[in-house]
């Protein structure tokens, strides 16, 4: 469940892109999930991820599950995207790798999370869905969707954490 979260909360930030049909869609994602609204959220995560998660119903309730269980404990500091690969035309797609970067506060202290997100259009560029690439190899990802094309670029995911200020070293 928790890497239900990370996965999902990886996919919240707004990347500064040349295409504004992209750049308006992870606002609206990452607006949607900071307004609590996961089911304008689920919108925003790519179809085939639900044959994984049970359908968006299942998903929309795991995610308010995971969101009141965290409460207060876990908050995020900051969500940026950048470096949009190229844009590739696969099967009927567009598909483009974005570098994500997370600031997560837990009770152990901050850290900070980079990571690959997927965007795939399916109507030439009009609308976006996303695939967050957290813990997830470009095998395992292919294995889950076959469409994704080998020559997207996805990063190894690091984890870096922070001291925390209120524990002493």
């Amino acid at each position: 469940m928790k890497k239900l979260l990370l996965l999902l909360i990886g996919s919240l930030c707004f990347a500064q892109t040349s295409n504004q049909n992209l750049n308006r869609d992870l606002n609206a994602m990452k607006n949607s999930f900071l307004k609590k609204d996961f089911e304008t959220f689920v919108e925003y995560i790519y179809p085939k991820s639900f044959e994984l998660t049970g359908g968006k119903s299942n998903t929309v309730m795991m995610m308010k599950m995971m969101y009141a269980k965290m409460g207060k404990d876990i908050s995020i500091q900051s969500l940026t995207y950048k470096n949009p690969g190229k844009f590739i035309n696969q099967n009927n797609e567009i598909q483009v790798t974005i570098d994500e970067e997370s600031v997560i506060k837990t009770p152990k202290g901050t850290s900070s999370n980079k990571n690959t997100m997927i965007a795939i259009s399916s109507n030439k560029g009009k609308n976006w869905t996303f695939i967050n690439t957290l813990n997830q190899s470009k095998e395992n990802l292919i294995k889950a969707f076959p469409n994704l094309s080998k020559k997207l670029e996805i990063k190894s995911n690091s984890t870096i954490p922070k001291a925390n200020p209120k524990i002493k070293q």
